[in-house]
Parts: C-alpha cells; structure tokens; sequence
C-alpha cells in the first residue's frame, strides 16, 4: 500500500471514529438534556410505569394569601397540631420541607394503582427513624445497600412474615420514599441508573416539559383514573349487601393525556390542557366543561356578589385539544369559600318572603 493510500485509510478511520463520537456525544447530550431544567430533579426518579405524576412546590405554597387565610382561619388549633408535629417528628413544614411529587402506576396485578410520595427537605434521619420502627413498628430491610422500613405481613399461603405493602425509604439525606414497596425499589433502581424513569416514555416527556417553574403545582397524566379516589362511600344497600359509591366529579370522556398547573398568587390562575384521540371526542370533551360552566352559572345567578366568578373560567378547542384557564381574584376565591361553609349567604329572598 502507498503513501497515498494509508493517508485515504488514516483519513477514513478518523472519520468514523469522529462520527461515532458525535454521535454518542449527541446521544448522551439528549439523553440528559431530554428533560427540560425547569422540571425539578426529582420527578426523573419517578417509576417508568407511572401515569400519574404531580409536583408541589410547597415553598411556595407556604407564602401564598391561601395558606396565610387558611392559617388564619385555623387559628389555634392548627398551632397545637403543628408544634405536635414538630414535638414527634422533628419536622417544621414550614422551614423543612421543599416539595412533594407524587405519581401513581397501574398496579401489575391488573387492580388497582402502586402509589409513591418523594418529599424533599431537611430532617431528622434517627429521629424519624426511631419513631418509624418503634410507633410504627415497622423492620427494616435491605434492598441494593438501601434500608426499606415496612410493617411484616402474612403472606400466602405459605403464611411466612413478609414486609411488603406500604413502606418508607431515607433514599438519601435530603429525600424521604413512601409508598408502595415495589414502587421504592423500583427509585433505588433509578437513582443507581440501572432502570429508566417516567422521563424516557416521548409522550410524558413532552407534557413533563410543557409544565411551568412559575407555578405553585402541576399534575401530568395519561389517564383520568384518579378521579375515582373523589368517589364518596354511601350506605349499604340492604338487599344486596353492598355499599353505594358516588363521584363528586361527573365522568369525562375518554382522553389520551392532561396537564393541569396553576399558581396561588394574588389571583389564583389554573390551567388544564388536555389531548383527545379523535376531533369529535376532543368537541365532546369541550360540550362537557362548557355544560359544567353553564351549570355553575345557574347556581350562584341568584348570588349578586358571585356574578362574575363563573367569567374567569375560558374553555377553548384546538382540533384534538382542550384548553381550560381559570383566572380568579383570590378575594372571589374567598367569596366561594364563605359561601360553602354558609350557603345562606348572599341568598336572595324568595318572591313569597317578599310578597309576605
């Protein structure tokens, strides 16, 4: 081979190594920068499986006139529970924690969901630690160097202690897991990146991206099947032995995904968006929150000081999406809380009460 030749082939391996490293270094660039810097940390520790996954900046929450008026209102009795909890857990919500995210998967065994809390802050580990294996009376147990803290159950039907169930993690000194065993495990796998997290799935990803630093909260999901923890348990039917269920919230039609956001400054502002299979569910989902809307204006209509509280919600439709935004004063949210723990108020007088 002449000097030409070995220049053309030096030339050509030099090419492809080049490329090669391009490429893994734009793999790895995106691989790390698929999640945007404005999703905080912690929601990449969120199971693959999840469907349902939410945030609080709890910080703040904190600082808002909401929490400020529900201090108020609460007075005394929220001091004696707040300074009971400081005596027993050594935590102060209100300096010691940052945030709480919060997701849920369908459960492997086809029923039901496999729940998971992260709370982040500053707390005391051996305290915590003692009041969780001593009041608690739950054992500790070691997965990949990580202590899982859970209460032993029977399983069957060997009918052997196990520790499944529910259980608590100290993932590290800043980072508190409770939830579901499998679910913690699964946080472990994540944060010695031996698993994916919720981040790698495209769809999630790109909803987790469209969420908000400026907000006090978010939820992001790909189904709607947590709204049936808002179902209400009602009496047992004497024939049939069962207890009735009711929703508080009227069955949506079916969607593909939701992010909903919101702030709770001076005026409270929310936001949902949601994405529907098809145009005319996405117009069937739009009848149905203008529905809601118009019948929200019918029960306050007779409550003059409440006539403008049902403008500061717009519904607006996109081919396939569906966009609510909510604009409230926090003085209407006030308005709407008085009238809840007293609906006699701002009540018109009947035509018969008048006539009379």
């Amino acid at each position: 081979m002449n000097k030409t030749k070995w220049m053309m082939a030096a030339f050509f391996i030099l090419a492809v190594c080049g490329l090669s490293l391009g490429l893994v270094s734009l793999f790895r660039n995106g691989s790390v920068q698929a999640l945007s810097p404005t999703v905080p940390a912690v929601i990449a520790l969120m199971p693959e499986s999840a469907s349902f996954v939410a945030y609080v900046d709890v910080r703040k929450i904190l600082y808002s006139p909401v929490y400020k008026a529900f201090e108020n209102e609460h007075g005394d009795k929220f001091t004696t529970q707040l300074q009971e909890m400081i005596r027993t857990t050594g935590i102060d919500p209100r300096n010691d924690i940052d945030s709480v995210a919060f997701c849920s998967s369908p459960s492997p065994a086809g029923s039901g969901t496999v729940r998971l809390a992260i709370v982040s802050g500053r707390f005391d580990r051996e305290k915590l630690t003692s009041l969780i294996t001593v009041r608690g009376k739950a054992e500790s147990t070691a997965y990949k160097g990580t202590a899982i803290y859970g209460r032993p159950q029977e399983s069957s039907p060997s009918g052997e202690k196990t520790t499944g169930g529910e259980a608590v993690c100290f993932l590290d000194g800043n980072r508190i897991l409770f939830g579901h065993r499998e679910a913690i495990q699964s946080v472990v796998d994540i944060s010695r990146g031996e698993h994916a997290g919720v981040a790698s799935k495209p769809a999630f990803l790109a909803m987790l991206n469209q969420t908000s630093t400026e907000g006090s909260f978010w939820v992001v999901g790909t189904d709607m099947s947590f709204l049936k923890q808002f179902q209400v348990r009602g009496a047992v039917d004497k024939t049939t032995g069962l207890r009735t269920e009711r929703s508080l919230i009227p069955s949506l039609p079916p969607v593909e995904n939701f992010l909903l956001q919101g702030d709770l400054g001076n005026v409270i502002s929310v936001s949902m968006q949601t994405r529907c299979k098809d145009e005319k569910t996405a117009q069937n989902v739009n009848d149905f929150l203008r529905g809601m809307i118009a019948l929200g204006k019918l029960t306050v209509e007779q409550k003059p000081e409440l006539a403008g509280v049902m403008e500061d919600i717009q519904v607006s439709l996109n081919q396939t999406t569906v966009s609510v935004r909510i604009q409230m004063p926090f003085e209407d949210l006030k308005k709407l809380h008085e009238l809840r723990k007293n609906p006699e108020v701002g009540r018109q007088p009947s035509k018969s009460a008048e006539k009379m």
